[in-house]
């Protein structure tokens, strides 16, 4: 704040504040500087931002929170208080903020960029931040996953469905980010295409469930340009849907017939018998063949005999 009055020059009184002071001399108003007024904004910005690393490094979430906030608001473009709200609201969810806090984080995140803005604390960077909330999604989205399983035996196809497009927007809301993690991030978009397509058998609503496949496609198409022995890798755990999901993708772009390997009839038949009631079918089937051919080669004899 200026010492001086600006219409006359005399000098402040002694008692004047940073908010303005009115002259003893004219009688004129004057107000604080605005420069002035943002640097002491900006200095109790950047100590309210310490004072969030300092309870949030003692394990005090909900503190730190309030006090990133604090600081955002006074400065939208502190990446470091971003990204240490970001990693407060991660660890600090319950069950009954979760949802909008999910939505919040994915939001937040989505607007910074995710080449240049790091946090100057070396645990806390945008890439560390993504990787956590895609755990997190996925392990919400496993949960509406179970729930939609018991309401799909139960033959209530409408909550079935609702719970599973509830676990698929989780996922693909974190997967739009453009997760680091692409084994993550691969398995994850899998498993979501690959719930789509059991619903599906089950009679839910094809044509929804194929809108969301597709999304689901539109990522691993990308891992099988980039990386086709990941996707391969990733493929070999789901072998139930893995000649599925190759035949889809290489619809989509036939070259990646010659990256993705689908299982041959063999291998197929092997796998269907790997198990012990598969095993105990395939004896039943040899032991059949074996009667029906000691029947045929009595009946050459005796129609030989005759």
């Amino acid at each position: 704040m200026s010492t001086i009055c600006e219409g006359c020059g005399a000098p402040a009184p002694a008692n004047a504040r940073s908010s303005g002071f009115v002259c003893n001399y004219c009688g004129g108003k004057n107000l604080p500087d605005a420069s002035s007024h943002a640097a002491v904004s900006l200095g109790k910005a950047e100590e309210r931002y310490q004072m969030g690393l300092l309870v949030m490094q003692s394990g005090e979430y909900a503190k730190a929170v309030e006090a990133f906030q604090k600081v955002l608001a006074v400065q939208p473009d502190h990446v470091d208080a971003q990204l240490c709200l970001a990693w407060c609201y991660l660890k600090s969810m319950t069950p009954k903020t979760v949802e909008a806090r999910f939505a919040a984080l994915c939001d937040m995140l989505s607007k910074l960029d995710r080449e240049t803005q790091h946090s100057s604390l070396e645990e806390i960077s945008w890439r560390e931040v993504v990787c956590q909330l895609l755990e997190l999604a996925q392990q919400l989205a496993q949960g509406c996953y179970s729930v939609s399983a018991r309401f799909r035996m139960a033959k209530n196809m409408q909550p079935a469905m609702q719970q599973l497009q509830m676990g698929l927007d989780v996922v693909l809301s974190v997967l739009v980010l453009g997760v680091p993690d692409a084994h993550g991030a691969t398995h994850a978009a899998l498993n979501g295409w690959i719930q789509c397509q059991i619903m599906a058998d089950a009679g839910g609503d094809r044509h929804l469930l194929a809108d969301r496949q597709t999304q689901f496609l539109q990522y691993l198409l990308l891992v099988a340009e980039a990386q086709p022995a990941l996707l391969n890798e990733a493929l070999a755990v789901n072998v139930r849907y893995k000649n599925a999901v190759i035949r889809a993708l290489v619809a989509i772009k036939p070259a990646l017939s010659r990256d993705l390997a689908a299982d041959g009839l063999l291998t197929l038949l092997w796998r269907g018998y790997r198990s012990w009631p598969g095993l105990l079918q395939l004896a039943g089937l040899l032991f059949a063949l074996y009667w029906l051919s000691n029947l045929l080669a009595r009946c050459t004899l005796s129609s030989t005999g005759m």
